[in-house]
């Protein structure tokens, strides 16, 4: 029988309801690193814009010692290494990252990659980005009053505010327009705002003039705002009161297939009065809608006296060597007196991306050294040593709490690295040292624990279930954490979690037991036990195992934990876990009780 372990736990979903499993996409069997299964991952993880070779990387040693099997024993060095903030095994991921490989790992299940761009959220997402919804606006002189608009999109949870000012071009403020210097704030789930600008008629002929909109956040510190690409925005002051002619600014484009987002720039010229609109579609040609690029068909809408727009093409990387591909992007169907210049037609040619193979060689390459980072011990003494003395092992991403952590162990980290690294005579020395600084350590915690108990009035049996106890299971409990949120089943964490506990048990304590028996045997008296709390505390530690059981039986059988042992909804989790807690504290108050004899069990 499986111990199942429910999706939420570490966010991978599918379907809606009933039982959820987790989401599993396997890119590279057995963690083997070869091109052609970096290939396809590259495949899934590139859809996504901007991601670096670094990064794609990083991502893949990341799947790959997440695809490689583990034994427990490397679950436990992980759960001592996240302790004392020693260099991990796995490949730290930030934020932006872990959703990048969620979603390419769903897009691989799904079989369709195009929900990558539904679904995927940029870093900026954290922040709110606002811009102005054109470049570049023309008005006439006799407009009075008009408004300039903003957009806003990433993080809509919350308000914020921006900034506007204009800045004199051969238009100047006083003369031509009204000085424009506002705080514009964007209340929470509010994606458009607008400002209003003036233009002065000094009723006498004048060239074109131009003045421009500058865009910045409110308060220099705020971190929830981000200003976007079009920061700036050129304001002409013209004589033409016509709607206007629409067209592509060139009549061809030529992009590497790598390039991710392609823009195609409208024009409107010859007018910009009023609020018009034109349709757009792609249309195949050698290159095929959903293999080469992604076709759509929409509208554009320009805003009186805007005069430049925007479409945006997804290009796909097919990460396969092929020939030269083209379409085409049409606009038609001009609309409230528009008409269409002669570039109603733009070709967009994709080239092909010749370094292919090259990219995947330094991905490989730097993906290795990724791994090396990864590895579980040290070749030379120096590196080892080296490794001790910096935080994470001088892997990177670090966290406060891993300076905290490194501050902490850092004496014994150093102490230890002394150990002989495992390529000196096969590996032996540093069994036998290890061994030797294992019984140093547990001979001098077992004393210090001994003494602390004397002196806060505890005896051995309530020192061994507080500190000892507790402190050895530390490593176990970090363990089994891993270990459950990179296995499919809850089975790993289970049997690592039991496993260490029976070595706790009959190796700390049942071949001591054995040796001073034997020892005893052989001067001819008996090795006794002192009963008292001992066997109280074991009928307590029984009826609590069963509860703990019977709690796991009910979340297999219950809909509302997902049919599942470990995870499930959130008042499922919170549920559990505060039960398992008070369990525990209930166990330690009555041994507590039983050993100070103010109860009997």
């Amino acid at each position: 029988m499986k111990v199942r372990l429910n999706a939420p736990f570490i966010n991978y979903w599918r379907g809606d309801e009933g039982e959820k499993e987790i989401a599993e996409a396997t890119f590279f069997k057995d963690g083997v690193l070869d091109k052609q299964s970096l290939l396809w991952f590259l495949k899934e993880v590139t859809n996504y814009p901007g991601i670096t070779m670094a990064e794609a990387a990083i991502l893949a040693a990341a799947k790959l010692v997440e695809s490689e099997p583990h034994s427990l024993l490397w679950y436990r060095m992980g759960g001592v290494r996240a302790l004392s903030s020693g260099r991990p095994l796995k490949q730290r991921l930030n934020k932006h990252l872990k959703e990048v490989l969620k979603i390419a790992m769903d897009a691989k299940l799904e079989k369709d990659s195009s929900v990558i761009y539904l679904r995927l959220s940029t870093p900026d997402q954290m922040s709110a980005i606002v811009d102005f919804a054109a470049a570049t606006v023309a008005v006439t002189e006799n407009v009075g009053t008009f408004p300039v608009y903003l957009d806003r999109r990433g993080y809509l949870n919350s308000a914020v505010v921006v900034r506007v000012q204009s800045m004199d071009g051969r238009a100047k403020h006083g003369e031509d327009y009204v000085q424009v210097n506002e705080r514009i704030q964007f209340e929470k789930k509010q994606t458009s705002a607008e400002v209003k600008v003036r233009i002065i008629n000094e009723r006498k002929y004048e060239p074109t003039e131009e003045f421009f909109l500058r865009l910045t956040p409110a308060y220099s510190q705020d971190q929830n705002v981000k200003i976007g690409t079009l920061s700036i925005m050129e304001i002409k002051i013209i004589h033409d009161e016509s709607p206007g002619v629409i067209q592509f600014e060139k009549r061809g484009h030529v992009v590497n297939e790598a390039v991710g987002l392609l823009t195609l720039i409208l024009e409107r010229f010859h007018g910009s009065d009023g609020e018009v609109r034109v349709s757009w579609r792609t249309v195949d040609d050698t290159a095929r809608s959903g293999v080469d690029y992604e076709g759509d068909e929409d509208s554009v809408t320009f805003q009186h006296g805007e005069v430049r727009r925007f479409i945006k093409i997804r290009i796909i990387n097919t990460m396969t060597e092929e020939k030269d591909v083209r379409f085409n992007v049409d606009l038609y169907n001009p609309v409230d007196g528009a008409v269409l210049g002669d570039n109603w037609r733009t070709t967009v040619i994709i080239t092909d991306d010749d370094n292919i193979w090259d990219y995947i060689d330094k991905v490989m390459t730097l993906t290795s050294w990724k791994l090396e980072h990864l590895s579980r011990q040290s070749e030379t003494w120096c590196k080892q040593i080296k490794e001790a003395m910096m935080v994470n092992g001088g892997v990177e991403p670090v966290t406060n709490m891993d300076f905290f952590l490194h501050f902490l162990c850092f004496f014994w980290k150093v102490v230890f690295s002394l150990i002989p690294p495992p390529g000196l005579l096969g590996g032996w020395l540093q069994f036998f040292t290890a061994l030797v600084l294992i019984g140093v350590m547990a001979t001098l915690i077992g004393d210090m624990a001994a003494i602390f108990g004397c002196v806060a009035g505890m005896g051995d049996t309530l020192t061994a279930l507080l500190l000892v106890g507790l402190g050895t299971s530390l490593p176990d409990l970090f363990a089994c954490l891993i270990a459950m949120r990179q296995s499919k089943t809850a089975d790993e964490a289970i049997g690592n979690i039991n496993g260490t506990c029976s070595v706790n048990v009959f190796v700390g304590l049942g071949l001591p037991w054995t040796l001073a028996a034997v020892h005893h045997l052989r001067k001819g008296d008996y090795f006794e036990i002192p009963p008292e709390g001992f066997a109280g505390v074991v009928v307590l530690f029984s009826i609590c195992c069963l509860i703990t059981f019977i709690l796991l039986v009910v979340r297999r059988n219950c809909k509302c934990c997902g049919y599942a042992e470990v995870g499930g909804s959130k008042m499922a989790r919170y549920v559990t876990a505060t039960a398992f807690i008070l369990l525990y504290a209930v166990f330690i108050t009555l041994a507590t009780f039983d050993i100070n004899g103010y109860i009997t069990i």
